[in-house]
C-alpha cells in the first residue's frame, strides 16, 4: 500500500511540474518618458517615469510627481508577455521617431524603448504620436502598468548612469547637423 501511495504521489508531482512553461523575454525591457530641455544654459531632462522589466517579467518603477518621485514594483502578466515578445521580435522597427525637421530646440515629451533581441540591443527614441502603431500600442500598455492603482511599494534605486547615457544619446539625436566643412 504504501508503494501505491509513493507511486501515485510522484505521478502528481510530475504531472504538476512537467507541463509548466516559463515565459522570459530575451533581456531586459525599458521604458522611459521624460521632457527634453536644451536652453542655451543648459541640456538635460526631466523624468516623467520609467519602468524597467526582467527577463523573467519582474517590474520596477519610477513615476515623478513634482519634485518627488515615488518607487514601485510588480510582475507583468501572461498577456503582457507576449505582447513584449511579440513587440520585441518586430525588425522593422527605426531607431527614431521624432518630428520632420530641426529637432534642436524640442521640448515636448519624448519616450524612448531601450530592450533587448534575440540579434543584440535595440533602442527606439519616439515622439509618442509621431510613431509607428505597434510603439503606440505597446507604450500605452507599459503606460497602464506604470499608472494602475495599488503597485506595491519598492525601496527607491538609482538610475543615474542610464540617465547619463540617454541624455549624451538624446543631445546627439536631437542637435542641430554641423554646418561646418573640413
Amino acid at each position: 500500500m504504501k508503494q501505491i501511495s509513493f507511486f501515485l504521489l510522484l505521478l502528481i508531482l510530475i504531472s504538476c511540474g512537467g507541463n509548466r512553461e516559463t515565459k522570459q523575454l530575451p533581456g531586459t525591457f525599458k521604458y522611459l518618458s521624460y521632457h527634453w530641455n536644451n536652453t542655451s544654459d543648459s541640456v538635460g531632462l526631466r523624468l516623467n517615469h520609467y519602468i524597467e522589466i526582467t527577463k523573467a517579467g519582474d517590474y520596477k518603477i519610477i513615476m515623478r510627481s513634482g519634485d518627488s518621485a515615488s518607487y514601485y514594483y510588480g510582475f507583468i502578466d501572461t498577456a503582457f508577455f507576449d505582447a513584449l515578445n511579440t513587440f520585441i521580435a518586430d525588425a522593422s522597427l527605426k531607431s527614431a521617431y521624432l518630428p520632420a525637421g530641426d529637432n534642436s530646440k524640442y521640448s515636448g515629451p519624448i519616450s524612448r524603448l531601450d530592450y533587448v533581441t534575440t540579434t543584440g540591443k535595440k533602442v527606439i527614441t519616439f515622439v509618442p504620436d509621431q510613431s509607428a502603431e505597434s510603439i503606440q500600442k505597446i507604450s500605452a500598455q507599459l503606460e497602464a502598468i506604470i499608472n494602475a492603482p495599488g503597485k506595491k511599494v519598492n525601496n527607491s534605486f538609482n538610475i543615474d548612469f542610464y540617465l547619463k547615457s540617454v541624455i549624451k544619446e538624446t543631445n546627439d539625436l536631437l542637435s542641430p547637423p554641423s554646418t561646418e566643412k573640413k
